[in-house]
């Protein structure tokens, strides 16, 4: 990774994605985060009698780009700027393949940013605040692409999985044909543990009546496929998640569907340590055996802030743990803001023990979960946890 957050591309994922890209025929192939060369030399092989343009904010990727693509056309550019088609030499609506894998930062204060998603239409379907360069880079290639041509770009987990992402991952499906989504091993990229994917887009393409997902192997092999609908890509697009829910076909009882009542804590370890509270966090799960937590009775607390005889806990957030689960036999810790309570009628407590410590509910817990480094399990996607009738 350089100075501006560039994860380079991994030969195996250069040609995982452009090998797995529709188009057969190209007359103008672009790359506007060139970094190490990786995904232009892939596209060069594919596309051999294409015309290869490139950008990079780094001037030693630009001289290296120059070296050892000497009949590709490559400038220095930031690729966040408005006025990148025209500085490219190459103009809107004008590359027939787009290649990508950006950095990953926030772009939230950028000026000129509103605009640049407004013109391909992406403008009302994301906040403000959330607004990340990869965001804009989609955002920017989309813009150089003819109507129907094709863009695979390396994306972050939260792009895949967030629900702060959904009403985004709607519009890819419904304005710009998002058809297939392959998710990374993870630590793919070197010094990094983030979980990626790649986006497989047709601008202006409309809605594809199937979006294909797929995981791939550390050497670049594609493992099966299995078939989403839009609808359900609004939600998620990880394989992980979506094979997984696959394999519980036959449930049809969630803890939604129980009326489970999920609350986090409401302090953070620091302020339990502070304030000197008889509090429960995501280490002290390890502590009681078969999870069977014993406290001491604190009934002046009040109700909100603790956990109750009968209660199941769950870690909400750590990549490490989060396969833990614990219930509460007697007493009423305080929880920290890093454990779920799951309270039910008493009598479904113990289907929804079994199910969450089971080994394929640890596992639906880890698909489920989000995040970059430290995975974190929302409320919304816990809710629709399955128990087996």
């Amino acid at each position: 990774m350089n100075a501006w957050a560039q994860f380079y591309t991994p030969q195996t994922a250069g040609q995982l994605l452009v090998d797995s890209m529709l188009t057969d025929r190209a007359q103008a192939v672009v790359d506007i985060g060139v970094g190490s060369g990786q995904l232009l030399r892939a596209a060069q092989v594919r596309w051999q009698n294409a015309r290869l343009y490139a950008a990079d904010i780094d001037p030693q990727h630009v001289a290296a780009t120059r070296k050892h693509f000497p009949d590709a056309i490559c400038h220095r550019l930031d690729a966040l700027q408005a006025r990148l088609p025209s500085r490219l030499g190459l103009g809107e609506n004008q590359a027939d393949v787009a290649v990508c894998n950006p950095p990953y930062l926030s772009a939230a204060d950028l000026p000129g940013i509103h605009n640049i998603l407004r013109s391909v239409g992406l403008h009302d379907c994301i906040s403000t605040k959330r607004v990340t360069t990869e965001i804009v880079f989609i955002a920017q290639n989309l813009r150089l692409l003819r109507p129907g041509g094709e863009l695979a770009v390396i994306v972050p987990d939260g792009l895949a999985t967030h629900n702060c992402y959904a009403d985004l991952r709607q519009a890819l499906c419904e304005r710009h044909g998002l058809y297939r989504v392959i998710q990374l091993p993870d630590r793919f990229f070197a010094k990094t543990e983030a979980r990626t994917y790649i986006f497989y887009l047709r601008k202006q393409a409309g809605v594809a009546n199937e979006i294909h997902l797929a995981s791939a192997t550390p050497e670049g092999h594609l493992l099966e496929e299995i078939v989403i609908s839009p609808a359900l890509a609004r939600n998620r697009l990880d394989y992980s998640f979506h094979s997984c829910v696959a394999k519980n076909s036959a449930t049809v009882v969630t803890l939604r569907d129980l009326d489970a009542e999920i609350v986090r804590g409401a302090f953070t370890h620091k302020e339990c340590l502070t304030d000197d509270l008889p509090f429960f966090h995501t280490t002290d799960f390890k502590r009681f055996q078969k999870g069977r937590v014993i406290y001491p009775d604190h009934s002046s607390l009040p109700g909100r802030w603790v956990a109750r005889t009968g209660d199941v806990l769950i870690p909400r957030v750590g990549a490490r743990c989060l396969h833990h689960t614990a219930k509460i036999i007697s007493g009423n810790p305080v929880l920290t803001d890093c454990v779920y309570r799951i309270r039910v009628a008493a009598r479904w407590r113990q289907a929804v023990w079994k199910a969450l410590s089971s080994n394929e509910g640890i596992n639906w817990r880890r698909q489920a979960a989000h995040g970059v480094c430290a995975r974190a399990l929302g409320k919304e996607v816990l809710l629709d946890f399955p128990l087996q009738t």
